[in-house]
C-alpha cells in the first residue's frame, strides 16, 4: 500500500464584501487549503481551515496536522469509505478548523473515488438537489432586491445601532416585503440581560421567525432567561462551540434553534451528531458557513443536502471569498441553493489558482 500524501496551500483571499465585527474590520480571509492524495488509487480530495476571531480554536497548526496525518492516516485509503475516514480521525488532537479541513479532504477523496456527490456519504439514499437558504440584507432596498430574486427568508443584523433605529429599519423592511417573507434577526450577542428582553420583544412585533444570540455567547443561562421571559423563539449561534456547549443549551432549554458551522464544531460528522442531539430535544437546526472559500462552503452545502427534515433555511448563500466573477458557483433559484451533482465537493484543484 502506498502512503497517502498531504499538501498544504496557504491563501489570502479578498472578501466579496468587507465585514466589521467586534474584533475589527476585515477585507480579506486567510486560511489554508488541504489536499490529500491517495496515490495508489489516483484520487485526491480538498479541505479548508480558516480561523476567525471569536470563533473556533483561533489557531492553525498546519505543521502539526501534517505530522498527525502521517501517524493517523498512514494506512488510510479511499477504499475505506466513511468508516475509514472516522478511523483516520480517531483521537485527532488539533483545532476544530484543522479537523474540519482534514475530514473534508478525506471525504471529498472518498466521494470522488465512489463517483458520488459528497452529500451521498452521510447516510441518506438521495440527498436534496437544492437547499433552502436565507439572504442577508441590511435595509429595505436590499430586501426588495432579494425578494425579487426569489428569496423567501431574509436575515437582518441588529444590535449595532440604537434600538429605535433597528425598530424603524425592520418596520420599513417588513412593509417593503410583505408578510409572506420570513424575517430572522441576528444580534451577535449585542445586549446584556437587562436590555435583551426589551429589545427582543420590541423587534419581534415585526413578525420574526427567530432571533439569534441576543446575549453573549458565553452566558447560556442568560440566553435561557431571555427565552423564558419573552416567549420569542431564540437561536444559539456563537454559543454552539462544542458538543458540551450544545448539551448545556439543551439542558437549560436555552434555544429553539441551534446554528451549526461545520468549520467551528470540527467537521460534518460532528455536526451530524450535534444536529441529531438537538432534534431529539425538539430544537430546530440551521447550517451556515464561516465566510470561507468555496471548499468549506461546499462542504457545508453538501452536509445540508443530507440533513434530515426539518432543516431551517440555511445561511449558505453568497459568493465565496476570492472566487473570480467569471467562475460558476451554485445558483440560488427561488430561495433554494442548487447542490452540485458532480463527484465529491463539486470543485477541483483549480480553486488554488484563485489566491
Amino acid at each position: 500500500m502506498t502512503t497517502p500524501r498531504l499538501l498544504i496551500h496557504p491563501y489570502t483571499l479578498p472578501l466579496a464584501r468587507p465585514i466589521t465585527t467586534a474584533a475589527g474590520h476585515f477585507t480579506t480571509r486567510q486560511g489554508v487549503w488541504v489536499e490529500v492524495r491517495d496515490l495508489e488509487h489516483g484520487e485526491f480530495g480538498l479541505g479548508e481551515a480558516a480561523t476567525w476571531p471569536g470563533f473556533g480554536s483561533g489557531r492553525l497548526g498546519m505543521e502539526s496536522i501534517a505530522a498527525r496525518f502521517e501517524a493517523a492516516a498512514a494506512d488510510w485509503s479511499v477504499k475505506g469509505g466513511v468508516e475509514g475516514v472516522k478511523e483516520a480521525l480517531e483521537g485527532f488532537q488539533g483545532g476544530v478548523e484543522e479537523r474540519f479541513a482534514l475530514e473534508t479532504a478525506l471525504l471529498d477523496a472518498v466521494a470522488r473515488f465512489e463517483q458520488r456527490p459528497l452529500g451521498a456519504l452521510f447516510g441518506v439514499q438521495t440527498p436534496r438537489r437544492s437547499v433552502a437558504v436565507h439572504v442577508l440584507v441590511k435595509d429595505e432596498d436590499d430586501a426588495v432586491e432579494a425578494v425579487a430574486d426569489g428569496a423567501r427568508h431574509l436575515k437582518v443584523k441588529v444590535g449595532a445601532a440604537l434600538l429605535e433605529l433597528d425598530d424603524a429599519r425592520l418596520g420599513r423592511i417588513r412593509a417593503a416585503v410583505g408578510s409572506a417573507v420570513a424575517l430572522r434577526l441576528d444580534a451577535n450577542g449585542a445586549w446584556d440581560l437587562e436590555t435583551a428582553p426589551v429589545a427582543v420583544e420590541r423587534l419581534a412585533r415585526h413578525g420574526i421567525e427567530f432571533i439569534e444570540q441576543p446575549v453573549a455567547a458565553d452566558d447560556i443561562e442568560a440566553l435561557a432567561r431571555v427565552r423564558r421571559q419573552t416567549g420569542v423563539k431564540i437561536g444559539a449561534d456563537e454559543a454552539v462551540v462544542s458538543t458540551q456547549a450544545l448539551e448545556q443549551i439543551l439542558e437549560l432549554e436555552a434555544a429553539d434553534v441551534v446554528v451549526l458551522k461545520p468549520m467551528f464544531v470540527g467537521g460534518a460528522l460532528v455536526a451530524l451528531e450535534m444536529a441529531a442531539k438537538a432534534r431529539a430535544c425538539g430544537v430546530s437546526v440551521m447550517l451556515t458557513h464561516a465566510l470561507e472559500s468555496a471548499v468549506g462552503r461546499l462542504a457545508a452545502l453538501h452536509l445540508a443536502s443530507a440533513m434530515p427534515e426539518p432543516l431551517l433555511a440555511c445561511g449558505l448563500a453568497g459568493r465565496p471569498a476570492g472566487m473570480p466573477e467569471g467562475v460558476a458557483y451554485p445558483a440560488v433559484v427561488e430561495g433554494r441553493m442548487v447542490v452540485p451533482g458532480a463527484s465529491g465537493l463539486g470543485v477541483g484543484q483549480e480553486v488554488m489558482a484563485w489566491s
